[in-house]
This record gives C-alpha cells, sequence and structure tokens, in this order.
C-alpha cells in the first residue's frame, strides 16, 4: 500500500497519537507480564495465581513451551517487537510500521485464541496471568486496526 506525499509526511498529526500511546502501554504491560513468567519458569518457581488458581496447571502442561523454549519467552519477544515498532510509528511519515504491527498483532491474536482453547479443552485450567496476556493482545489488536483503519480512511 502507498500514501500520496501529502499523507505521508502528515498523517500522524492527523491522527490521534493517544491511540499509539495506548498502545505503548499495552505493549509495556504485556511485556512486563511475560518477561515475569520467563523469570519464573528459569527459576523454577510456579508464580501465585490468585483467583484462577490454574497457573500451576497451566504453567507445567506440555503446552506450556516450543521445545525448550517457554512461550512466555517467545511472548516476551512478541511484546518487545510490539513496543518498539509502536515507537517506531509514533516518528514515523509512511505509516508501515502500523501495517507492520497489524500484521503482528492479528498473527499473536490468532495464537491467543489456541492458547485460550488449551486452557479451556485440554489443560481445563486457567492462568491468570495468560488471561492478563490475552486481554493486552486483544486490547492491541483494537487499538492497531482501529490506527490502520484510520489511516486507509484519511488517506481516501
Amino acid at each position: 500500500m502507498t500514501f500520496d506525499s501529502e499523507y505521508s509526511t502528515s498523517w500522524r498529526n492527523r491522527l490521534s497519537k493517544r491511540l499509539l500511546l495506548i498502545a505503548l502501554v499495552l505493549a509495556g504491560a504485556g511485556l512486563a507480564d511475560a518477561t515475569y513468567l520467563t523469570v519464573e519458569h528459569y527459576r523454577g518457581a510456579i508464580p501465585t495465581c490468585g483467583l484462577t488458581g490454574g497457573c500451576e496447571a497451566v504453567l507445567t502442561s506440555r503446552w506450556s513451551a516450543v521445545g525448550p523454549v517457554p512461550i512466555a519467552l517467545l511472548g516476551s519477544v512478541f511484546y518487545a517487537v510490539v513496543f518498539l515498532l509502536t515507537m517506531a510509528a509514533w516518528e514515523s511519515t509512511s505509516g508501515r510500521e502500523v501495517v507492520w504491527l497489524q500484521r503482528l498483532v492479528t498473527v499473536a491474536f490468532a495464537v491467543t485464541l489456541v492458547l485460550l482453547a488449551l486452557q479451556a479443552f485440554v489443560i481445563g485450567s486457567w492462568c491468570a496471568y495468560c488471561l492478563f496476556s490475552a486481554v493486552m493482545v486483544s486490547l492491541l489488536l483494537a487499538v492497531v486496526s482501529f490506527v490502520r483503519y484510520r489511516m486507509r480512511w484519511l488517506s481516501g
């Protein structure tokens, strides 16, 4: 997708930076959550789960890692990339970063749905930290999709 020169130089001025700020906050919160779970994984500790009480079952299941790599570490990488792309989008004049953000977050949302289904139907337990991450990904998808929609709408 290409943007005309007027749009390319001014899209960030017409687009509310509040949305990108919201995306930064969501990515930062997701990064903190996933990094905490990653650190606990490598410490060999299971975080207390609070209301859901199923963290141990979820975080020690065979679905909690891809080979030797914990899902939480993949989540940390995902949120770090989203954070950096969002910062780049803040300064961008082309809007390409938002296109990539939407693609990345859409894939993460699909993965999130699979992980939620595993918790519900296979593991039979819910992890509060995993649910928090699912909410962050869902909200990121909504915010980034709205930013992308608005970019398209403004470009005519």
